[in-house]
């Protein structure tokens, strides 16, 4: 079985990071369970075949930014279609981005070479058009309704990691994110806690759905917030704003803005930590669940975090996962620093428990099985040899 994986994500974007690392774990997961997979991304020279640059291309575009996309994509479509045979491939995977005209006609010509082909789309996030903040991109969202009936016709299946049955009228397979947890570092070394410092950490691609304003007026509202230590990795559109905030607040004391971090200086920054702190405004966005790249990323750690949004792998008796309000409110200090405590004390090998259950749980290889099992099914058979 052999997949055509397409995934529109420049991988020298620093904000991409946690996406560029989610997409070539779950292609290695195919690889892994015995599928042959060639993966196509982007940079900044063009277009990536399997991490090594395949195909040039320009990406300095002059005038509306979001025209330039629309050509730059449409640019795209046209080298993957014209220099691919898709007749030799089973599948397609493709992560979604916006739903255009050269879109559905990139998908046309990839049926017109190989019939039996299936497609399969993922959507990382539905409803998506909620995240859409400025006029241009809620106009592109709104005129791609032109196109859904289409789209209809030429998908086999839709990814969500909601509990949405279907998407513009495609069955989905449902699915949470996973990680790659052997490439994941792991220490079971537990930081010392006296009970009353408290160390959190937030991980994330900095946007208004992160929620991090709700914990930082929490560490104001504290009254004992000299004790707390919250570090705020990462880049974004709500950097400026937190940072604000903070000023605002008068928490520069307790909050330590780090930027990007990789390698062995990430690995020290959630090992010094005791929580990490995952979504907590996914509700903005209009979200009721999801399965965020940062819960797997804490878990396979072996860190305990907090979260709001509901996520269909972490109950809401699971003891490293304590979950906030998914609204407005300020997060509660107090009763995160008692939920840290009492894990301390009911589950003193927490890390290895943790590090235990993301293996069993979480792993890229266990998560792709429902599109596996599909796939059993909707392929034609291959004729004997």
């Amino acid at each position: 079985m052999k997949g055509f994986f397409y995934f529109p994500i420049n991988i020298q974007r620093l904000d991409n990071q946690g996406v560029v690392k989610k997409c070539l774990a779950l292609s290695n997961a195919f690889r892994e369970r015995g599928a042959t997979a060639d993966v196509f991304m982007l940079s900044n020279d063009g277009i990536l075949k399997n991490e090594q640059l395949w195909q040039p291309l320009n990406t300095t575009f002059q005038g509306n930014k979001y025209l330039s996309y629309l050509i730059y994509y449409r640019l795209i479509f046209n080298y993957l279609v014209q220099k691919n045979d898709f007749k030799n491939y089973d599948f397609i995977y493709i992560r979604f981005t916006f739903l255009t005209l050269s879109f559905i006609h990139f998908l046309q010509k990839i049926k017109s070479q190989n019939l039996n082909i299936i497609i399969i789309i993922e959507f990382p996030t539905f409803p998506y058009w909620t995240e859409a903040r400025d006029i241009a991109r809620k106009i592109i969202f709104g005129v791609d309704v032109i196109f859904r009936s289409k789209f209809q016709q030429l998908t086999h299946r839709c990814i969500t990691f909601t509990e949405h049955s279907e998407i513009f009228g495609v069955p989905t397979l449902q699915m949470t994110n996973g990680i790659e947890v052997k490439k994941t570092p792991f220490t079971d070394k537990i930081p010392p806690f006296d009970g009353k410092k408290l160390n959190l950490i937030c991980i994330a691609n900095l946007n208004f759905w992160s929620g991090f304003d709700r914990l930082l007026r929490g560490v104001a509202a504290y009254e004992k917030k000299e004790n707390i230590l919250v570090t705020i990795v990462g880049i974004g559109t709500e950097l400026p704003h937190l940072q604000a905030l903070t000023k605002k607040l008068d928490l520069e004391k307790q909050v330590i803005f780090c930027g990007v971090l990789h390698g062995q200086s990430l690995s020290t920054a959630l090992e010094n930590a005791h929580i990490g702190v995952g979504s907590l405004g996914l509700h903005r966005a209009g979200l009721i669940q999801a399965a965020p790249l940062k819960h797997r990323e804490y878990c396979a750690r072996g860190l305990p975090f907090i979260l709001a949004t509901q996520d269909a792998d972490f109950q809401e008796n699971t003891p490293f996962a304590k979950y906030v309000p998914s609204n407005e409110s300020d997060v509660n200090l107090a009763e995160v620093m008692d939920f840290y405590g009492q894990l301390r004390v009911k589950h003193p090998n927490y890390k290895n428990e943790i590090r235990k259950f993301s293996e069993e749980n979480l792993d890229w290889k266990r998560k792709i099985e429902p599109i596996l099992q599909y796939l059993a099914v909707a392929l034609p058979p291959k004729p004997l040899q």
